[in-house]
């Protein structure tokens, strides 16, 4: 996932890639819910555009990331720049989950993350 405004410009990107928890390097481990409290809060605050980048739907982070940039009011798109509609992310994820458990992962954290996407309207 990328942003605009946030650190990590990747080379071929007009956005900017957010960094995972071993680049915040303040000193300490972070904890799987402060790393993503942290990412809401950036999202929030610094986000236009949410960039989600190919294969988003397998990687709970990802959707997670969605579900902030949804939250908030985001405009939400995939790799080429393309809206993301919530139903689309819906059958993605849905579709994702499948695949995952068909291989034997353990995906209950994207079945979270399918709850709280059933959660909201499609109408806006």
């Amino acid at each position: 996932m990328w942003c605009p405004g946030i650190p990590h410009r990747p080379e071929s990107d007009s956005g900017y890639r957010l960094p995972n928890v071993s680049d915040l390097s303040d000193g300490r481990n972070w904890s799987g819910s402060e790393y993503m409290g942290f990412w809401d809060l950036m999202i929030a605050k610094k986000c236009h555009t949410v960039y989600l980048n190919e294969f988003w739907q397998f990687s709970d982070s990802c959707v997670f990331h969605y579900i902030a940039g949804l939250k908030t009011g985001k405009k939400l798109s995939d790799h080429a720049g393309n809206f993301v509609e919530l139903d689309s992310a819906r059958k993605m994820v849905k579709s994702a989950i499948r695949r995952l458990e068909d291989y034997g992962f353990d995906v209950s954290n994207l079945h979270e993350a399918l709850t709280v996407l059933k959660t909201f309207s499609s109408l806006g």
